[in-house]
């Protein structure tokens, strides 16, 4: 397991005053060395688990030991699953070059955020390892920081932590990917969890796809094909409350209809949780949280991606229209 490792107790607890019986010891949980020191020894520099309190007598003994102890360590075990899809997005071109362009659109139209990557369940996550884009259940969603804001009271100190990072990327070079797993139904079958949270998250920076080194390699035979859904010119008042505004959403929603029924795409029988959030936006302006999609182009059998931004400014997006912009910039 990797990462900053987590002595057994501060130093405080640690101090002679409050020093344990020499007959009290602890053994490390690694099998092939079980090495035992007295709690005050082990106090000093055992290493935990970073979700369970297991304690090792060192950084190579809990390496050593993860194959074995995250098969019991529920929280541990679906922690490296966010590393490696974080690993996976990164090293995977298709899905490394989806992202990258669902990042850097939504900084151009929105500004600075985070995009989400969320699984409803380790095995959805699981899943996405093994198939790609195909399998994901949940969209990717870029939120600008402002709207970071509003999950503030959900993800707590983490949420602090995202909006600092947010601040600190270079939006031309990198974005930030957050990963988010459900824990479902299981419960801990080991070791006590630390933090016994309903989801599992970890983010880290990406590099975007122009700046990586098989860019040049795969960009014309991995290329997908992208399709970005604004608001048609003339629907300035799509924000206002009242019929004005009904129109105006009504003219974009029927825009975007329009252009996936070209492709062969029926938004209300194939989506219809994304048809029912566009129909709330239009009756009742109720904001419309960009939403990337990928349906099968029914005139060419390939897949593509489809990235839906109702609310946002049309003029801010004028250029994604130009044919070939994209790859320009991704």
């Amino acid at each position: 397991m990797d990462g900053a490792s987590d002595a057994m107790k501060s130093a405080d607890e640690c101090s002679p005053d409050q020093s344990p019986d020499e007959d009290d010891t602890m053994m490390c949980s690694n099998n092939k060395c079980r090495r035992t020191e007295t709690l005050f020894n082990a106090c000093l520099y055992f290493k935990s688990c970073h979700s369970c309190y297991t304690y090792y007598c060192s950084r190579n003994c809990r390496r050593e030991d993860w194959d074995t102890h995250k098969e019991s360590c529920l929280y541990g075990r679906i922690g490296s699953i966010c590393r490696h899809i974080i690993k996976h997005c990164r090293e995977t071109v298709e899905v490394h070059k989806a992202f990258s362009r669902i990042a850097k659109v939504g900084y151009l139209s929105r500004g600075r955020g985070v995009l989400f990557l969320g699984f409803p369940n380790p095995v959805s996550s699981s899943k996405f390892l093994q198939y790609g884009l195909d399998s994901l259940l949940m969209s990717p969603t870029y939120l600008s920081l402002r709207e970071l804001e509003s999950f503030k009271d959900n993800l707590g100190e983490y949420c602090k932590e995202l909006q600092e990072a947010g601040t600190e990327y270079d939006p031309n070079e990198c974005f930030i990917l957050n990963v988010s797993i459900a824990v479902g139904d299981q419960l801990p079958d080991g070791p006590s969890p630390r933090n016994q949270a309903p989801t599992v998250r970890k983010y880290a920076k990406v590099a975007l796809a122009s700046f990586s080194p098989e860019r040049k390699v795969h960009k014309k035979e991995r290329d997908m094909e992208t399709l970005i859904l604004t608001p048609p010119p003339g629907t300035a008042d799509i924000d206002k409350e009242g019929e004005e505004g009904r129109k105006a959403r009504e003219i974009c929603f029927i825009n975007i209809q329009r252009e996936l029924r070209i492709r062969g795409v029926f938004l209300r029988h194939e989506y219809p949780q994304v048809y029912q959030q566009l129909c709330e936006f239009v009756e009742n302006n109720i904001r419309f949280t960009p939403t990337t999609i990928y349906p099968i182009d029914k005139r060419t059998g390939k897949q593509f991606m489809c990235m839906i931004m109702a609310a946002s400014e049309p003029r801010t997006l004028d250029w994604v229209g130009t044919p070939h912009l994209l790859d320009d910039i991704i």
